[in-house]
C-alpha cells in the first residue's frame, strides 16, 4: 500500500527536491473557503500538523497539533478528517473527524485505517474507507460516519488498493488499485458488483519503479474529469481524465512535481503541492499552490497557467483542501 505520509525515504520516492520557484499573480481574496494542509514539523516526517490558511495564502495558523502524526485527507463542508496517531502507536493510524477551527475532534471509526484518502458522501453521512477485515484482509468498507458498516465494496489481499472518491450523485466510486499489475485508477458502482479501469499507463513500466504511476484520485464534478497525479517524462503532473478512460492532458506547470490536489467546489480553482525537479544543489521544500483555471468558455487547456504560490517558509507542506468557514 502506498502511504501518503513523507518520511525522509518517500521525499526522495518522489524526487521532490528543489528550491522555491517563482509565484505567479497574487491569488486573489478567496472569502468562500479556508484551505487546510500538512506541515512537516521535523526533518524525518516523523511528526505533521494540520494547519489552515485562508482562501488566498494569508493567516496561517495550526489547528491540530501532536507529537506524531495529525494529516487531513479530505473535507466536507466544515469538517476535516484527519488520520492521525496521537492516541496510538506512531504510524498507526485512526480516522478522526473535527471542525476546521480544530474543535469537536473525534474518532469516527473504532480500528486502525490504511494511510489513504476517504470518500466522503454528498450528504456527509457515509464514508468509504481503506481498512482491513477482522482476518487482516485489506478492504474498502462503505460505512456511517460514526463507524457502522453498511457494505464491504472490496476485500482481497491479492492487489493493493484504496484512496477512494465519489463521483456526481455518489453513484461511481473512483480509486486507485494494482489489480491490473500497475497502479491505475478503476472504478466501481455504489455497491462493489463490479469493477472497471479507467487508465492506461503510457509505455514500459512495473511496480517495481517505485513511483505513482497513477496516484489517489480527486472528481471535479462540474467538469466531469477526474484528475490524478501521474508520474510521466520524469516528473509528477496533475492529469485529467474523462469517466470513460480518456487521457485529456496534464494541467500543472512544466519543470517541477505536483502532487495531491483538491478542486473547489464550483471547479474553477485547483490547490496543490509542488516542489521544482531536483538537483544537487537544491534542498526539499513542498509549498502549496493555487491555480484559477477559468477561461470564459470553460478551462484553457492549451496552456499550463503560472499558479499562485500560498506558501514560502521552508517546512514542507502538503495534500491541501479546500473547507468552508467557520460560521459560514
Amino acid at each position: 500500500m502506498k502511504s501518503f505520509l513523507l518520511p525522509a525515504a518517500a521525499v526522495l520516492l518522489l524526487a521532490a527536491c528543489g528550491s522555491p520557484r517563482e509565484s505567479g499573480p497574487v491569488a486573489p481574496p478567496a472569502t468562500d473557503w479556508w484551505i487546510a494542509y500538512n506541515v512537516q514539523m521535523d526533518s524525518v516526517g516523523q511528526r505533521f500538523d494540520v494547519y489552515v490558511m485562508d482562501g488566498d495564502g494569508s493567516n496561517p495558523r495550526p489547528v491540530l497539533e501532536s507529537p506524531g502524526v495529525d494529516w487531513v485527507y479530505a473535507a466536507h463542508g466544515d469538517w476535516l478528517y484527519v488520520g492521525s496517531d496521537r492516541d496510538t502507536s506512531a504510524r498507526t493510524l485512526f480516522l478522526y473527524r473535527m471542525k476546521a477551527d480544530g474543535a469537536q475532534l473525534e474518532r469516527i471509526y473504532p480500528h486502525p485505517v490504511q494511510d489513504a484518502w476517504p470518500a466522503i458522501s454528498t450528504d456527509g453521512r457515509e464514508m468509504v474507507l481503506s481498512t482491513w477485515l477482522e482476518d487482516g484482509t485489506p478492504a474498502l468498507l462503505r460505512m456511517e460516519i460514526g463507524g457502522a458498516v453498511l457494505d464491504t465494496l472490496l476485500a482481497t489481499a491479492d492487489f493493493d488498493f484504496g484512496s477512494a472518491v465519489w463521483g456526481p450523485g455518489d453513484s461511481l466510486l473512483v480509486f486507485r488499485s494494482t489489480e491490473s499489475g500497475l497502479d491505475e485508477l478503476w472504478k466501481m458502482p455504489q455497491d462493489g458488483r463490479w469493477r472497471q479501469r479507467i487508465t492506461n499507463y503510457p509505455g514500459e513500466a512495473s511496480l517495481a519503479d517505485d513511483v505513482y504511476h497513477t496516484g489517489a484520485p480527486r472528481w471535479s464534478h462540474q467538469h466531469g474529469w477526474i484528475s490524478a497525479m501521474r508520474f510521466q517524462d520524469g516528473e509528477y503532473d496533475i492529469h485529467l481524465f474523462l469517466e470513460d478512460a480518456q487521457w485529456i492532458r496534464a494541467l500543472t506547470p512544466e519543470g517541477s512535481n505536483e502532487g495531491w490536489h483538491d478542486w473547489s467546489r464550483d471547479g474553477n480553482w485547483l490547490v496543490y503541492d509542488a516542489t521544482p525537479l531536483a538537483s544537487d544543489t537544491t534542498e526539499v521544500n513542498y509549498d502549496i499552490y493555487l491555480a484559477d483555471v477559468r477561461i470564459a468558455e470553460g478551462v484553457d487547456l492549451s496552456n499550463r497557467r503560472i499558479p499562485s504560490r500560498l506558501t514560502t517558509d521552508s517546512r514542507a507542506e502538503f495534500a491541501p483542501v479546500f473547507v468552508r468557514p467557520m460560521g459560514e
